[in-house]
């Protein structure tokens, strides 16, 4: 039986001190590019790992990050925890993600659980923009980021994305096309994307002299089977529309899928533009026009400003984020 390596024979191996190994490897202060590089070398070469309970308990950290999400099968959360991971490795973490499945009891008990085994900082994405409640984790003085998705009520860091921006780029580009009766299928109550997507696109309209037609306007609940459902509804009316803003990934998927069943020629018959990136959007025939959303930067830019609280790097005020969507012209219209 092999013994375990030692902090003392990397450093040994690395010709550096012991302080020194234990500086890279906590990250506690900074240290030169070539130092830093010849410490791991020297941990990849003798396969070094730390003791992380006797770790955790002298320094007071458990190195996780905790993530709660609303759906973890929906690409666009599963591209935001992959940034979380990227960056808390980088940085000396690990992470648990956990999915609410947008349900509150659920996304309560996950907050319990993070707190009662003391991660040292979460990242959320609330299942209800009003009635989420995150004081299980602020109560017990842990540093929180919303991400994605408001939360009324708090005052914490957050990083959302311009979806009221993104929706209303995409009518506009719709009524610059020549449509003029313009749907849309839109998220859940409760969830602050789904209220601005909604907010962009009737702003849309309004700026652009459009009457408004709530027949035209469904609310799904951001799931492949809502999206087919609703695309059915819309598209068996007697006056449909002729174009449709569809507000995330999956229920353009259900939609598309309603579309095609129905024999409809796209964007002939119908046109539409979805939300999200998603990697099968440019495989189907056509490629679908989508508002894309900068998930990996979201998921990115939310973990710094979590470390950089949780480090101490940052002590002022609550800090708020919006980063910019992207129009990308498919074939779907």
């Amino acid at each position: 039986m092999h013994s375990r390596v030692k902090m003392q024979d990397v450093a040994q191996d690395a010709q550096v001190s012991v302080a020194t190994v234990s500086r890279v490897l906590n990250g506690t202060q900074r240290v030169s590019d070539a130092l830093r590089a010849r410490v791991m070398a020297s941990v990849e070469k003798l396969g070094y790992f730390p003791n992380i309970v006797a770790q955790s308990l002298r320094m007071h950290r458990s190195f996780v990050l905790g993530v709660v999400i609303p759906n973890i099968s929906n690409p666009h959360f599963t591209d935001i925890v992959r940034a979380v991971e990227d960056v808390a490795l980088a940085s000396g973490y690990v992470i648990t993600a956990c999915s609410s499945d947008q349900d509150l009891a659920k996304e309560q008990r996950y907050m319990q659980v993070l707190r009662d085994r003391m991660a040292d900082g979460v990242l959320v994405s609330v299942a209800d923009s009003q009635a989420s409640d995150v004081s299980p984790l602020i109560d017990s003085g842990m540093p929180v980021v919303l991400i994605d998705r408001r939360l009324e009520g708090v005052s914490l860091d957050s990083v959302t994305v311009d979806t009221k921006g993104g929706a209303h780029a995409a009518v506009a580009y719709l009524v610059g096309r020549g449509y003029r009766r313009i749907g849309m299928i839109g998220g859940p109550d409760g969830v602050s994307t789904a209220a601005d997507k909604l907010q962009g696109y009737r702003q849309a309209l309004a700026d652009l002299n459009l009457p408004k037609d709530d027949s035209l306007c469904l609310q799904g609940d951001y799931t492949e089977a809502s999206g087919y459902a609703l695309g059915c509804q819309m598209l068996d009316m007697a006056d449909r529309p002729d174009a449709v803003l569809v507000a995330n990934g999956l229920m353009t998927l259900g939609f598309s899928t309603a579309v095609k069943q129905r024999g409809l020629r796209i964007p002939h018959d119908m046109a539409f533009i979805g939300f999200d990136e998603s990697r099968w959007a440019d495989l189907l025939v056509p490629p679908v026009s989508r508002v894309v959303q900068p998930t990996y930067e979201l998921g990115q830019v939310a973990t710094e400003m979590l470390l950089e609280r949780l480090e101490g790097r940052y002590t002022g005020k609550a800090r708020h984020r919006s980063l910019p969507t992207s129009l990308i012209i498919r074939g779907s219209c």
